[in-house]
């Protein structure tokens, strides 16, 4: 693969050059396949006069057929020998891989693809593929980005009744749109009990869909009730759904959704499978594939004379026809390019020892006081690992473009292209663009510029105090014959909600006036004034210093506050100055700008804090 964009390189390539080229080992778990152990315990017993070692596990009878060992040598020679792969072979026995939930992760962890049997206990045993199912779900959950080839006979001969078991055990159904209510659930069964009992006339009663097409309508929002778009399931049953409509009186939403309901209820698995909210899958006669973000599996036939590298041509075809965004597969990129250029640099950083020593004696000299050492020595050689692969993946980002540019140079039909359901709407596109661009979620331990709190009653401030006074105990000495060594202050400006449209903020985006944030997956956007900024001075508790169980970072803060008291009735009220009390508020720091946006509105608050009122006058009579 070339450095430079060619006209020949399609995107099909690159998607195998970020996700198969980093392949270096591969796991076999197949009860069909003898191991090493297996075989060397053979040579153990015959060599020790069959001692304590007879009771060691031998290879089964299976295993010893030759058509499986033909199959796995054509494997195994196709991975070391033409791939360059490491391999590894387990029978599924031991370790026992898939039992009561386990999947043996510190086994499968070390390796990048996995070639998986689908029927771990022999495909006359009656587990329906529960092991295997168990591993994939373990591995869907775990840390490490896994490729996976489900190779087996299948179910009578069939793969796609393990694709579907498969699929079903991503998915978790718990609301829906489909809700209807006991009352219309009547309507339309006593209308069919009187109007057409056997299901001759509304044939549509009686069908039964493909658990795929079920699950499409369930999860596809641009399909739901409406029967008229083509791709729909039910689009070959509207005059059945008319007829129902006209029949009962009630609405085509209504009717639909208790077709769609009746199906549901065949299905009870997907109301208890693992809800993933980023699942992608596909599935046609030459090729699958489900995706999870975590886990990329394909099922692929196990024939008794099939070529070994027709693994490696179904693997290729299912990660292309997912087509991966292109920036999910610049991320993959980057995972490779880390792996395989770090070591150099890091060798690099180890060899200058002037500047270990100095990070050293910091950490220890200073990192007691000011933990945010630790951040500083880590940012410094992160930055380092992430130059030496910056160029590699620049030059695979032009690649990418100009692929896509070469297939289509309409640039809308290329985003239209992976991001359909987008397309419609380019402000909420471009407004979700701008709070990636401006915010994070929340990455220090503690107070800094540009940490955004809620309160209780949902008000949004943002802290403006410069960061280097916001370090815990760096500046405590200047505060404590005022506020003591627990508290820190800084000052934080109200952020206002002006019910704009995100049209109307895009547009003013680059005014200084709005910040845009992504919380919990909503869009929302906020001015950083309305006329003059409204600002205060909080105290911190324990310096600033989150309050943090891992996900909700919290911080005690005190503020001043009118006193609420009793002004009394009649003319005998006496007027009373209202006192300042202090108030304890619970913040949450939901959100921080990144470092040039928060020193950008830093800048624009001190100025005007600093602004001169001159004394002409504006207005007379």
């Amino acid at each position: 693969m070339t450095n430079s964009a060619t006209a020949e390189e399609s995107y099909s390539d690159l998607i195998i050059e970020a996700f198969v080229n980093p392949i270096r080992s591969v796991a076999i778990i197949d009860d069909e396949y003898p191991t090493l152990n297996s075989f060397l315990n053979v040579e153990l017993n015959k060599s020790r006069n069959f001692g304590v070692w007879a009771r060691a596990e031998e290879p089964e009878e299976k295993q010893l057929k030759i058509e499986n060992i033909e199959r796995l040598n054509a494997i195994t020679q196709m991975c070391q020998q033409k791939h360059k792969w490491s391999i590894s072979i387990y029978d599924g026995k031991t370790p026992g891989f898939g039992f009561d939930q386990q999947a043996h992760e510190e086994n499968l962890n070390h390796n990048d693809l996995l070639i998986l049997d689908y029927h771990l206990d022999g495909d006359t045993a009656d587990t329906g593929g529960i092991r295997a199912r168990n591993i994939l779900n373990s591995l869907s959950q775990n840390n490490h980005f896994n490729l996976v080839i489900v190779h087996t006979k299948g179910d009578g001969h069939s793969i796609e009744s393990v694709f579907d078991d498969i699929l079903k055990d991503f998915l978790k159904i718990e609301k829906h749109e489909f809700d209807i209510d006991e009352k219309t659930n009547n309507i339309i069964e006593e209308w069919l009990d009187e109007n057409d009992p056997d299901g001759s006339d509304i044939t549509a009663v009686n069908d039964s869909l493909d658990i795929k097409d079920l699950i499409k309508i369930l999860t596809c929002k641009a399909l739901k009730t409406n029967i008229r778009n083509p791709q729909h399931p039910f689009h070959y049953a509207q005059d059945d759904v008319r007829t129902l409509e006209n029949g009962t009186g009630l609405s085509k939403s209504e009717v639909v959704s208790w077709l769609v309901l009746k199906e549901l209820a065949k299905h009870q698995e997907l109301q208890s499978g693992h809800s993933n909210s980023h699942l992608d899958w596909g599935y046609e006669a030459d090729g699958n594939f489900i995706a999870t973000g975590r886990v990329f599996i394909t099922v692929v036939k196990k024939e008794k004379s099939e070529a070994a590298e027709l693994l490696y041509d179904k693997l290729c075809l299912a990660l292309t026809k997912q087509s991966a965004t292109p920036m999910y597969l610049l991320m993959a990129k980057m995972r490779y390019e880390l792996d395989e250029r770090g070591l150099a640099q890091a060798s690099d950083i180890i060899n200058n020892r002037y500047a270990q020593a100095g990070w050293l004696f910091n950490l220890l000299d200073k990192s007691d006081n000011d933990p945010t050492q630790h951040e500083k020595a880590i940012d410094l050689h992160w930055e380092q690992l992430s130059t030496s692969s910056k160029r590699e993946l620049v030059n695979f980002s032009k690649r990418m473009i100009d692929s896509l540019k070469t297939t289509n140079p309409d640039k809308r039909d290329i985003v239209k292209s992976f991001f359909r359901e987008c397309v419609g709407n380019k402000d909420l596109a471009l407004g979700n663009l701008n709070a990636y661009s401006c915010s994070r979620s929340v990455s220090n331990y503690h107070l800094t510029t540009g940490t955004i709190l809620e309160t209780e009653n949902n008000e949004l401030w943002l802290c403006l105090s410069p960061a280097c006074d916001l370090v815990p105990k760096q500046r405590q000495n200047d505060w404590e014959d005022r506020i003591g060594l627990n508290y820190i202050a800084f000052k934080a400006v109200k952020l206002h909600n002006d019910n704009s449209q995100i049209s109307t903020a895009n547009n003013k985006a680059n005014d200084n006036e709005y910040i845009f944030l992504n919380i919990n997956g909503t869009l929302n956007h906020y001015k950083f004034s309305d006329g003059n900024p409204l600002w205060e001075t909080f105290y911190a508790n324990d310096l600033g210093i989150f309050n943090s169980d891992g996900i909700v970072k919290e911080i005690n803060v005190n503020c001043l506050r009118i006193e609420n008291f009793d002004e009394g009735a009649g003319d005998n009220t006496i007027v009373q100055i209202p006192a300042l009390v202090i108030v304890n508020l619970k913040m949450k720091a939901i959100a921080e700008l990144r470092y040039e946006y928060a020193l950008n509105f830093l800048h624009k608050f001190g100025s005007n804090q600093t602004r001169v009122g001159l004394g002409f006058a504006d207005k007379l009579w």
